[in-house]
């Protein structure tokens, strides 16, 4: 048993790696816009994906994320919000739509990480 504990600790501490988190900022929320995630160039393995998007509008917006080009995760958001998105992924990229329905002002910031195994 401790033998296990032992190996299940190593392949948590070393297993997995995980990237920085890397930003994005979108600057006009009035239009719509399709972003799209890359995993880093050093990057190999990817398992897993965290995503979280924060935010102030001044109107109400819909962002989706897509998986093989139809929606895997949606969030229909307005005033302040924050969310995360996150789970299995073997993609080295993710594109989220963001669809806004009268915003004129306010922000957007995107942080994500794709996860590997070693």
């Amino acid at each position: 048993m401790i033998r296990f504990l032992t190996f299940l600790v190593f392949i948590l501490l070393y297993g997995c790696t995980q990237q920085e988190l890397t930003f994005i900022e979108i600057t006009d929320v009035s239009k719509p816009d399709t972003i799209v995630l890359f995993k880093d160039k050093s990057q190999r393995n990817i398992h897993s994906i965290s995503i979280e998007i924060s935010g102030d509008i001044d109107g109400k917006a819909e962002m989706i994320q897509l998986m093989g080009g139809a929606p895997y995760n949606t969030q229909n958001v307005d005033k302040s919000f924050k969310f995360r998105w996150g789970g299995d992924w073997y993609s080295d990229s993710a594109i989220i739509i963001y669809t806004p329905s009268r915003v004129t002002k306010g922000k957007l910031k995107i942080a994500y990480r794709f996860n590997e195994i070693q």
